[in-house]
């Protein structure tokens, strides 16, 4: 069976699986409802969040302890990690302009 997080399942103690899944997502969906239209803000404007930059990839490469999938690394030999990245960086902007 699924072993992973569910949220709100707390607070069904007693019940059996299926149920108690579908009860917590039903108020895991209202407590987001509540938290993103919170009803005493009715009418007032929010300030837009500020979202950071989601890129993992940069002109100075990727930090040195990244491990994760890096594109077009494993076409490069005999470079540092740096250099590799910032290679691959390069590989994947001619990838990307050929795209378009």
């Amino acid at each position: 069976g699924y072993a992973g997080f569910i949220p709100c399942i707390t607070d069904t103690a007693g019940m059996t699986f299926i149920p108690s899944v579908n009860k917590a997502m039903k108020e895991f969906d209202r407590r987001q409802l509540l938290e993103r239209n919170p009803p005493y803000t009715l009418g007032t404007r929010f300030p837009l969040t500020h979202w950071p930059d989601t890129k993992i990839y940069s002109r100075a490469g990727l930090i040195p302890t990244y491990t994760g999938h890096v594109p077009h690394l494993q076409d490069t030999h005999g470079l540092t990690f740096g250099d590799g990245t910032r290679e691959s960086y390069r590989c994947e902007q001619r990838r990307r302009g050929r795209a378009l």
